[in-house]
């Protein structure tokens, strides 16, 4: 599932396996090729091979506690022997909003706003907000005074009737008996629905994924992605709340052309004025495995796998005023708080090492499958931020720009790591019986 339909929300997105089932962690541990990753987001749609979901404990057990959740499995796409391939896929459409509430009439929006509040006070009368002459004629009257009677749609205003996302995703793939190679690129891009601002998302993705035959007895492989993606938004992060709480008979700007402050509560005048948030992310991620194959059977293998992830966040905040009804020199008050720059910079990486042991024959009517392993995990994160307030401009989102008697700093660390060993055995009789142990 997606909290939300912003751009950029899929890397957001969720997925529940058995419910929540605690106040914790309720992810499923998810697994690319062997190897652990944060989200499904993290590998290209279009190198997807195939998915399996285990739900069941006596499936998941093998992992241990990271499958308290559930386990995904993915397999990404592979070359074939003398298969040589060149792909192209295009995906244009559009995304447009939902779940927005119909509106009553203006008219009859102020008859509720009055029933509303003397149903919470008789003693106020009949007309509490509006005085019943509004009632009746603010509709005409907004037409040659919209100053003093407007009426504002506030979704149609800061809207879009739809918004165009694409995806690009490009393939080849060949190979001959000893080194087979796939390798693939993908760029996204998603525009937001609000007006005014810079509101998108970008993508893209590179994987190249080699298996290298040495022998008959000895395999290896070597896979590598890198993306990098981008989201730029405005920093009235409230946006779509804002909207629906905003009362129509309040104008977002005067005819004069200055802001209009809707008691401090002008979405359009946030939206434009608070200034804009700049995230990028980039991974690397690698894996190398050797395959050893002694006898019929058998199967050794010894996997390292690293990852880079950089993070970059950028805000700068700043205000804007509004103006008085009748003068638009007379500034009344401001959208923002301060012009302020924070900026932060999260570098984490991580190494699994994987050896793995399997066995799998056939004497007769008997199956055994067997499989030993060892796996150890490292991850470290370190995180860096800074920021000034009280800039004299607001075109200029440097630090070196804000006066050094505003600025502040931290950082932190930290790290963590486990170390694993496990083991299943299952036998099989006749293809009718089978019994299984995890360790």
């Amino acid at each position: 599932t997606r909290g939300t339909g912003e751009p950029g929300s899929g890397d957001a997105s969720s997925i529940l396996i058995r419910g929540v089932t605690t106040i914790g962690d309720t992810n499923p541990l998810i697994l690319v090729d062997g190897v652990p990753v944060s989200s499904v987001n993290d590998v290209n749609a279009q190198d997807i091979q195939d998915i399996s979901v285990l739900k069941d404990a006596a499936s998941a057990s093998i992992y241990g506690s990271q499958a308290a959740a559930g386990v995904i499995l993915i397999t990404t796409k592979r070359s074939k022997e003398k298969d040589l391939k060149i792909s192209y896929k295009f995906d244009y459409g559009f995304e447009f909003p939902t779940g927005i509430q119909e509106h009553v009439p203006f008219q009859r929006y102020m008859e509720m706003v009055n029933e509303l509040k003397y149903n919470d006070n008789p003693s106020g009368g009949r007309f509490p907000i509006f005085t019943e002459d509004q009632v009746n004629n603010w509709v005409e009257r907004n037409a040659t005074d919209p100053d003093n009677y407007p009426i504002t749609d506030w979704h149609d205003l800061c809207l879009r009737k739809s918004a165009p996302r694409q995806t690009h995703a490009i393939s080849l793939s060949g190979g001959t008996e000893k080194v087979k190679t796939r390798a693939s690129f993908s760029y996204e891009s998603q525009d937001g629905l609000v007006k005014y601002v810079t509101d998108n998302y970008n993508r893209f993705q590179i994987r190249l994924n080699t298996d290298i035959t040495i022998n008959k007895f000895i395999a290896a492989s070597i896979d590598a992605t890198f993306a990098q993606a981008k989201r730029e938004k405005p920093a009235f992060t409230n946006v779509y709340s804002g909207l629906n709480i905003a009362s129509p008979a309040y104008a977002y700007r005067w005819t004069h052309g200055g802001l209009a402050d809707c008691k401090g509560n002008n979405p359009y005048g946030r939206l434009i004025g608070e200034g804009d948030i700049h995230h990028r992310v980039q991974q690397v991620r690698g894996k190398a495995a050797l395959y050893i194959t002694p006898f019929k059977g058998l199967k050794i293998s010894a996997i390292v796998a690293p990852k880079y992830n950089n993070y970059k966040y950028k805000t700068f905040n700043k205000t804007l005023g509004y103006t008085a009804q009748d003068d638009p020199n007379q500034i009344v008050g401001y959208f923002g708080n301060t012009v302020k720059l924070t900026e932060q910079r999260n570098d984490d990486n991580d190494m699994t090492t994987q050896i793995l042991a399997n066995y799998m024959n056939t004497f007769g009517k008997h199956d055994i499958n067997a499989m030993v392993g060892y796996e150890d995990f490292y991850y470290f994160n370190e995180s860096l931020t800074a920021s000034r307030d009280q800039y004299e401009v607001d075109n200029f989102p440097y630090l070196d720009a804000g006066p050094s008697t505003y600025r502040d700093n931290s950082g932190t660390a930290y790290e963590n790591s486990r170390r694993s060993y496990f083991g299943r055995i299952a036998y099989g009789y006749d293809g009718r019986y089978l019994i299984q142990a995890n360790v």
